[in-house]
């Protein structure tokens, strides 16, 4: 009997070892408690910070696409060929379109084909800008926009500007003359058809390839990206805006300012002539 109660108690825990495996129990379920712990803060930390980077890089997409120009944004199949990053077609003393190698002064001129007052510039000042270019006494560069038809891609504006792009693109050395041609058929004929720019084009030579490629309009998201980015970019609000050295020099056919309405007013600019140095303030 007294044996049996000896090897009772000789397997039973005793109260100190019950609370030491308590403690040693709890123990273990405490760290195990700090190791999910800080896994689970790991993982948070790494979540937040998975979400800040990519808020990070949305904020500097948004931001970068927000200052790049219109044009910038455009695929570059969109772009027509010989023409500047900024939308405008320059002419070397050759007068074909394309990248300009000179010292000569600029004059840069955007333009609508659909504007009354653009027609009347070119129609005073066309053949005196193609001479000085062609003497080398300055460079030009045009920039077709379509304010009046804007967003109207049967506008004369869209259509003309578009139609530029394209003979530019494909007939470099006939885009001045077909640029001109434009506006002479603009004259007296508020909107001409797709058949009739065409034939301005094959009258000047330009290949039938390229001339088949104006009604396909393939460059008509680019007129539209060259004029957001004239008013964007330029802060040209007008045409004819005329820009000589970069800095805008004809206000208006008439008035404050001074004018384009006078006959040989542009090479007097450019030759630094009588009348050149007055200011707009003037």
């Amino acid at each position: 009997m007294s044996n049996a109660t000896s090897g009772h108690s000789s397997g039973a825990m005793t109260k100190a070892q019950r609370r030491a495996a308590a403690q040693e129990k709890a123990k273990q379920l405490r760290e195990a408690q700090e190791k999910r712990e800080r896994r689970n803060r790991f993982i948070l930390i790494g979540g937040v910070g998975a979400v800040l980077l990519v808020v990070a890089v949305l904020v500097w997409f948004i931001f970068s696409e927000g200052s790049r120009s219109p044009l910038d944004r455009l695929e570059e199949n969109a772009k027509p060929a010989n023409v500047s990053d900024d939308g405008g077609i320059r002419f070397d003393s050759q007068l074909v379109a394309g990248e300009i190698d000179s010292d000569a002064s600029e004059l840069a001129i955007y333009l609508d084909f659909a504007c009354v007052h653009c027609l009347d510039f070119e129609m005073m000042h066309g053949q005196d800008i193609a001479d000085l270019v062609a003497a080398d006494e300055m460079t030009v560069a045009y920039y077709p926009v379509a304010f009046i038809g804007a967003g109207d891609s049967s506008s004369w504006s869209v259509r003309a500007a578009q139609a530029t792009a394209v003979v530019t693109d494909g007939a470099p050395d006939r885009a001045e003359e077909f640029l001109r041609g434009l506006f002479e058929l603009h004259e007296g004929n508020p909107n001409p058809s797709d058949a009739e720019i065409a034939m301005v084009a094959v009258d000047l030579g330009v290949p039938q390839e390229v001339v088949d490629r104006i009604g396909e309009a393939p460059f008509q998201a680019w007129v539209g990206a060259a004029t957001q980015s004239a008013r964007n970019d330029d802060d040209v609000t007008g045409t004819p805006a005329v820009f000589f050295e970069g800095e805008q020099v004809f206000t208006g056919p008439e008035g404050d300012g001074r004018s384009w309405a006078e006959p040989g007013s542009i090479a007097s600019l450019v030759r630094g002539e009588d009348g050149a140095e007055e200011t707009q303030d003037d």
